[in-house]
Formats: C-alpha cells, sequence, structure tokens
C-alpha cells in the first residue's frame, strides 16, 4: 500500500497576527526533479526565498532507484503562493510509501529577531496515505519537544493550505537556530 503526503510552497512565517507576518523562508519546489532511474530528488532542498533547509535525506530513493521511492516529486498547486516564488502549479515535494513511516522531514532556519512562528504548507494526501502528521521542534538539533494536539496528516486528494503555530513555544523565539520535524 503506497502512502504519500505532498508539500507544495512551504512557508515559514513569522507574525503576532497573520497582517504582519514576516516570511523568512520559502520553499516553491519549481523545477525539483521526481526520483526516476536516471534522475533523484535531492536529499537536501535550500529556500527559495530567504535561508532555510529542508533535508530529506532519511527519505530512500528506492531499491533499485526509482523503484518505489520514499522521496520524489509531483505536479503541485498555486495554493500558498509567496513573493519571489514561482506562481505556478510547479511542483510539490512528494513524500511515499509505508517504508517511510516514522521517518521525520528536517527544517533549519534562523529565529534571531522573530518571534510566534507560524508554519503554512499546501498539502494533499492519497486515500491511502500517511494519518499522522505531528510536528516537534527544537533549538539545538537534539532535543525536540512534540506540538501536542498537531496532525497535519491528510487523506483528501485536493490540495488544501494547512498551518501549524507555533506561537506559544517561547523557547523558539529569537532562537539563532530553529529545527522543525
Amino acid at each position: 500500500m503506497n502512502r504519500i503526503i505532498l508539500a507544495s510552497l512551504f512557508c515559514l512565517t513569522l507574525a503576532a497576527s497573520p497582517a504582519w507576518a514576516d516570511l523568512i523562508a520559502a520553499w516553491d519546489f519549481a523545477g525539483l526533479p521526481a526520483t526516476t532511474t536516471d534522475t533523484a530528488t535531492p536529499p537536501t532542498i535550500s529556500a527559495t526565498v530567504g535561508t532555510g533547509l529542508i533535508d530529506i535525506s532519511a527519505f530512500v530513493l528506492g531499491d533499485p532507484q526509482g523503484t518505489y521511492p520514499e522521496r520524489t516529486a509531483f505536479s503541485g498547486t498555486t495554493l500558498n503562493v509567496f513573493t519571489g516564488g514561482d506562481q505556478t502549479a510547479g511542483m510539490a515535494l512528494a513524500l511515499a510509501n509505508q517504508s517511510a513511516n516514522g521517518k521525520s522531514v528536517l527544517f533549519t532556519f534562523g529565529m534571531s529577531g522573530y518571534e510566534n512562528l507560524v508554519v503554512s504548507f499546501a498539502t494533499r494526501g492519497t486515500s491511502t496515505g500517511f494519518d499522522t502528521g505531528t510536528w516537534s521542534w527544537s533549538t539545538d538539533g537534539i532535543s525536540y519537544t512534540t506540538l501536542s494536539g498537531i496532525n497535519t496528516a491528510t487523506r483528501v486528494t485536493s490540495f488544501a493550505v494547512a498551518s501549524v503555530d507555533f506561537s506559544s513555544e517561547f523557547g523558539l523565539n529569537d532562537s539563532p537556530t530553529a529545527y522543525l520535524k
């Protein structure tokens, strides 16, 4: 049974209220290659706008490459577009297959001078996709605090915007380096 979750146009925004948000890092996944026998979705993806890194190296390319890859790319959406990013549907980062259960995407970025983190992204799933999407944060990359009551996984097959509010996690505020997974 394949399990797929897609993330497209991923934004890390900081705001006391949405009207005053500053974009600190965002990914549009434009041109992100799908994993096939000849191409590979890269293990890390730098932010399109701002400074940040997505690490998906824990997700394998398949064996042989292209056979049931855990990290790949599919068609994206225009939901959650941001200034400086691709305004077309482009591509979406796709995490797939039961073998990917329990693995995490790692986001790294700076919070110096910022507080009240809110993450937004366009997401969709499949009818057999992941049903648990928890979030945790760290300032040292070792000890993580899990947000309770948050599950952003979906089995809905059309894109929708999801958000995760970290504003009550005061330990993230003004941190030189922040990690989310």
